[in-house]
């Protein structure tokens, strides 16, 4: 993905784990992070670690 100055950006997602199977194990959270990298200097522009909640509906 390019910003308004046409640098590259690299986004990078990871989910820490998968949601179970079983009904019986929810509600749970889930980790999520999200990094962003300029691609020319290997440098972090933003990072973010959450928990996202997951219930059974």
């Amino acid at each position: 993905m390019l910003d308004p100055r046409g640098v590259t950006l690299q986004v990078a997602r990871t989910v820490g784990g998968a949601c179970p199977a079983a009904a019986l194990s929810y509600p749970i959270t889930v980790p999520v992070a999200v990094t962003v990298t300029r691609t020319d200097t290997g440098a972090v522009l933003a990072s973010a670690k959450s928990l996202i909640f997951v219930a059974v509906k």
